[in-house]
């Protein structure tokens, strides 16, 4: 087995740093065995090889994560986060927005201010391509309380899910049912442009619900 030598190997997750402190080198082995997820193979390469360190296999975590239909996000901060969005996982029942953004989802604030639109294109081009995606969108009550929005999209289908059950003011429901449109329609509020995303023939009673606008910047 072909050996190398390496800086800091977190998890699943190897960083490369300019500065290598000795005391932190680490002689691991490639591992040249078949990870099958779900059933399928996982797609690992000469650049991201599974590895061996002390008889346990380590594997690039956005392999690992894509493969479980987990969304995974580097984050350029002193702590090097990396964040797992699952969306069959359960959310912790104090979900404010900086954790929101943490997490990847789509956090509107305002007009001007929201964080992780981009998003929103990788699903549309997804759907485009009809290829399996999923999003989450979570705003905020004026007392803070997070409204969550989870669309998934498989073979034709959207399924919409609206939860309510942290408005401590409002509704506190969790509503799910399936859709079978996304439709894109452009509007204009006080001198602001925006292309407003709106799912259609939802649950029995094909009703329309808005999804979300996303303001020209």
């Amino acid at each position: 087995m072909r050996k190398f030598i390496l800086g800091i190997l977190v998890g699943a997750l190897i960083f490369s740093v300019n500065r290598i402190d000795a005391s932190n080198l680490l002689e691991v082995v490639q591992f040249p065995a078949k990870l099958i997820i779900n059933g399928s193979p996982a797609a690992l390469d000469a650049d991201h090889p599974m590895l061996n360190y002390n008889g346990s296999a380590y594997v690039p975590v956005r392999i690992i994560g894509e493969a479980l239909q987990s969304k995974v996000k580097y984050l350029d901060d002193p702590e090097r986060t990396i964040s797992i969005n699952d969306p069959r996982a359960k959310l912790p029942q104090n979900y404010p927005e900086d954790l929101a953004i943490l997490n990847g989802d789509v956090v509107y604030l305002s007009m001007s201010k929201a964080y992780n639109e981009v998003q929103i294109s990788d699903f549309l081009n997804n759907i485009q391509k009809n290829v399996g995606d999923w999003i989450r969108i979570t705003r905020y009550t004026f007392e803070g309380d997070p409204i969550i929005q989870l669309v998934s999209y498989n073979d034709g289908i959207f399924r919409y899910t609206l939860d309510n059950s942290r408005d401590k003011f409002g509704a506190t429901d969790i509503r799910v049912m399936d859709c079978s449109e996304l439709n894109k329609s452009n509007g204009e509020l006080l001198g602001h442009k925006y292309t407003e995303l709106t799912l259609k023939g939802c649950g029995q009673n094909q009703e329309s619900t808005s999804l979300y606008k996303l303001f020209d910047k």
